[in-house]
C-alpha cells in the first residue's frame, strides 16, 4: 500500500497510475498483485466511481493481451474478475458490435490512424518490413484485428467525454 500511496500521488498520472500499474503488472506477470492494486483504487474512490473504475481497468488489461501476450492478460483480467464485486460489473461496456460494411471501414480507418500516429513518419516503413516478414497476412491481421478494434478504440477509458463519438 505504501508504493501504491506514492503512486496514486504523482502529478503526471492523477487519473491513470492505477491504469499504468495494473498494465505494467501484467506486462512483468505479476498478476497475483492485480486484487491489491484494485482493493486499494476500490477503497479510495466514491461508490459512483467503482463501477467506471472497473471497466477502465479492465479495458487496459484488455489491451495489454496483443503487447504481452494472451496468457498474460487472461491472468490479469482473470485475477481482476475474482475480486469485482456484482454491483462493480458493468457487463454492458464494451466494443460495439460491428454489424454493417460501413461500421467495419470506420473501425478499419480508425485503426489505420492510430497505427500512423504511434509509429509517425515511420509508419509507412514499418508497414512494409511487416508485408516483407509475414507476407500480406501479418499486416492484415495487425490492422483489423489488433489496432482497429484493440489498441484504437479508446471510448472505455477516458473519464471525461471522448474526444470522438463513442455512442
Amino acid at each position: 500500500p505504501a508504493n501504491l500511496q506514492r503512486l496514486s500521488s504523482w502529478p503526471h498520472l492523477v487519473n491513470t497510475w492505477y491504469l499504468v500499474t495494473a498494465a505494467a503488472l501484467c506486462a512483468t506477470n505479476r498478476s497475483a498483485e492485480i486484487p491489491t492494486l484494485y482493493t486499494y483504487v476500490i477503497q479510495k474512490s466514491n461508490s459512483e466511481d467503482r463501477r467506471q473504475l472497473t471497466t477502465r481497468m479492465r479495458e487496459a488489461l484488455f489491451k495489454t493481451a496483443p503487447l504481452v501476450g494472451l496468457p498474460r492478460a487472461i491472468n490479469a483480467l482473470t485475477a481482476l474478475a475474482n475480486v469485482t464485486s456484482a454491483e462493480n460489473r458493468d457487463t454492458a461496456a464494451g466494443r460495439p458490435i460491428i454489424d454493417t460494411w460501413e461500421a467495419r471501414k470506420e473501425e478499419i480507418d480508425r485503426g489505420k490512424s492510430h497505427w500512423n500516429t504511434t509509429y509517425g513518419k515511420v509508419a509507412p516503413r514499418v508497414q512494409e518490413q511487416m508485408v516483407y516478414a509475414g507476407g500480406s497476412d501479418l499486416w492484415t491481421y495487425v490492422l483489423e484485428h489488433v489496432y482497429a478494434p484493440v489498441l484504437s478504440y479508446d471510448c472505455l477509458l477516458y473519464t471525461s467525454p471522448s474526444p470522438r463519438d463513442c455512442s
